[in-house]
C-alpha cells in the first residue's frame, strides 16, 4: 500500500482570496492523501521582494509536487512566472471567469499560460480557455467556492438602515478611481447611514483613503454578515457580481472595474436551507481538493501546445 502523500503548496497574498481558498484548505488538510502548506505572502511587497520571498518559501518548505496559485491577481501573476521557472506545476483556480478587456484579465491569462491544470468555474469560463488555444484535457471545471462552508456573522451590522460601500482602486486608470469614490459619495449622500469598507490592495488604494471616510476592515464572514442585511451594495468590486446577487441586493455601480463582468448565477441565500454545521455545503471544495490529489503529474507536461480552433 502507498502511503506517501502528494506535497501540495497552496499560495495567498489578499483580502480576495482568503474567502475562496479557505474552504479549499480546510479540506485539503483533512485529505489523507495530501501533505498540504499555506504560503502567505506580503501583497504591498515590491516585484523582486515577492519574488525573492515566495522563492525563500520555496527552499524553506519544497519541494512541492503542485502548487495552486488563485484568481487573477498581479501577485500571483509574479508567482506564476516564479513558480513555473522554480520547476513545480502548477494548478490554476478560476482560470477563464472572465474577459472583459481590464488588468485582472491579462493577470489571469498569464498565471493560465503557465498552469499545468486550469480550474474553471462554469463551462463559459472553460470554453474562452479553449478558444485561447488550451489543450482541453488541462481544463476541468470545478465550480467556485464563493459560497463554500459558508458562514454569515452579523456581528457588526448597524441597528436600522444602512448601506455597504466598498470601492477598490482602478490601477491603471487613476482617474476612473477618483471618478468612483465621487460617484460613491454622492450616493452615500442620498442614502444617510452607511459602512464602507477598506479598499483592497491594489495600486492606488490612498486615493480612497483620503476621501476622509471612516473606512473598516472585515474577515470575510463579517462581510457577508453587513452584505446580508444592508439596504444596497454601493461598489465596483467583483463582489458586486457574486456576493450581492447570491442576498438578492441591489448594486449602485461606480466607474468602471468590473462593470462588464457578467453577474453569476447561483441558488441565492433565500432558497438555501440554511444549517450551520461547518462541512454542509464543501462540495465545490472537495471536489477540487480530489483532483488536487489525483491528478496525473508528469514534468514533461509542464511544456504546453497551444492550438489554433476554427
Amino acid at each position: 500500500m502507498n502511503n506517501i502523500k502528494r506535497k501540495i503548496a497552496i499560495l495567498t497574498a489578499s483580502r480576495s482570496e482568503a474567502g475562496l481558498l479557505d474552504p479549499i484548505i480546510r479540506s485539503a488538510v483533512r485529505h489523507e492523501g495530501l501533505d498540504t502548506s499555506l504560503i502567505k505572502l506580503n501583497p504591498h511587497a515590491t516585484a523582486s521582494e515577492f519574488i525573492i520571498d515566495l522563492l525563500g518559501k520555496y527552499l524553506d518548505e519544497g519541494p512541492f509536487d503542485l502548487v495552486l496559485i488563485p484568481t487573477d491577481r498581479v501577485e500571483m501573476a509574479l508567482a506564476a512566472m516564479a513558480t513555473y521557472y522554480h520547476g513545480f506545476p502548477i494548478v490554476h483556480y478560476l482560470g477563464g471567469s472572465s474577459f472583459t478587456g481590464t488588468w485582472d484579465d491579462l493577470n489571469r491569462r498569464v498565471i493560465s499560460s503557465y498552469a499545468y491544470y486550469i480550474f474553471c468555474e462554469d463551462t463559459n469560463a472553460a470554453m474562452r480557455l479553449k478558444n485561447t488555444g488550451e489543450e482541453d484535457w488541462r481544463i476541468v471545471v470545478t465550480g467556485t467556492t464563493h459560497f463554500d462552508g459558508l458562514v454569515i456573522d452579523e456581528s457588526e451590522c448597524p441597528k436600522g438602515v444602512y448601506d455597504l460601500v466598498l470601492v477598490n482602486p482602478n490601477p491603471i486608470d487613476r482617474g476612473d478611481t477618483i471618478k468612483s469614490v465621487v460617484q460613491a459619495l454622492e450616493a452615500i449622500t442620498e442614502t444617510g447611514n452607511f459602512v464602507w469598507i477598506e479598499p483592497n490592495e491594489d495600486l492606488g488604494r490612498e486615493m480612497i483613503r483620503v476621501a476622509g471616510i471612516d473606512m473598516l476592515s472585515f474577515p470575510r464572514p463579517k462581510f457577508l454578515g453587513l452584505l446580508k442585511n444592508c439596504r444596497k451594495f454601493i461598489t465596483n468590486s467583483s463582489a458586486g457580481k457574486y456576493e450581492a446577487p447570491f442576498f438578492e441586493k441591489e448594486v449602485i455601480w461606480v466607474g468602471n472595474r468590473n462593470r462588464e463582468r457578467a453577474v453569476q448565477q447561483h441558488t441565492t441565500y433565500s432558497q438555501l436551507q440554511y444549517r450551520p454545521e461547518p462541512t454542509w455545503n464543501y462540495k465545490v471544495s472537495t471536489r477540487i481538493v480530489s483532483l488536487l490529489a489525483t491528478l496525473a503529474i508528469d514534468k514533461s507536461m509542464m511544456l504546453k501546445r497551444y492550438y489554433d480552433r476554427v
